[in-house]
């Protein structure tokens, strides 16, 4: 079963952002207070939204997708940005519905984009291939720098 979670139920997705932080090898370290603290702004405010997906028999949270929704600043459009994808390995394969319900979202949302991002070190070719397929197009690519501020 997918369906959005609550503000009450954001600190579900903290194992699944643990993970996803270091199986994406990110920089810096993962601060689940603030990542609940963030999602619980940003689900009341309208300018967030995360879909669990859960388990049938145990009734646990196995996946997550949290996606932006906000004003393009260079357009004025409304547009929407997939922040994070998370399904727990043993589940893997049924997260594509994550994926749909952000899309079915996001143009409920009446969003004129739709954003998703994948990480070079998660699966990059497997994504593209299937971003492509769902009819997303390559944009950007993005690099990141570092700096050592004490």
């Amino acid at each position: 079963m997918i369906r959005n979670l609550s503000i009450d139920e954001v600190g579900l997705m903290v194992e699944g952002g643990k993970r996803f932080f270091e199986e994406g090898k990110l920089p810096g370290r993962f601060n689940p207070e603030h990542f609940v603290q963030k999602w619980k702004e940003y689900i009341p405010s309208g300018i967030g939204e995360a879909y669990g997906m859960f388990d049938e028999s145990t009734g646990g949270l196995v996946g997550a997708l949290g996606a932006l929704f906000y004003k393009c600043l260079l357009t004025g459009d409304d547009m929407s940005s997939e922040v994070f994808w998370f399904v727990f390995p043993e589940h893997r394969g049924r997260g594509m519905g994550l994926l749909d319900r952000y899309v079915d979202r996001a143009c409920k949302r009446r969003c004129k984009r739709i954003y998703m991002v994948h990480l070079e070190s998660l699966h990059p070719e497997a994504l593209k291939k299937l971003y492509e397929r769902k009819g997303f197009r390559m944009v950007e690519t993005g690099y990141l720098k570092e700096v050592p501020w004490q």
